[in-house]
């Protein structure tokens, strides 16, 4: 895929915050579950990532 200044790498903050601000960016977001933000969280939100990486492996494998 390749990494650019479109991507925006998130997980520290959060669905609601990280993701949101990607989607207003209009840039690419992934969401990594290694923050505070469960798969649970993400069914029930209206807020969606582009991508969902489980682990920082997993999100290098990605970009």
């Amino acid at each position: 895929m390749g990494l650019s200044s479109f991507w925006f790498l998130t997980g520290i903050l959060g669905l609601m915050t990280d993701i949101q601000t990607g989607i207003n960016a209009g840039i690419i977001s992934v969401l990594t579950l290694t923050g505070e933000t469960r798969v649970e969280d993400i069914k029930a939100s209206r807020i969606k990532p582009d991508f969902i990486v489980s682990s920082m492996e997993e999100l290098c494998d990605l970009i």
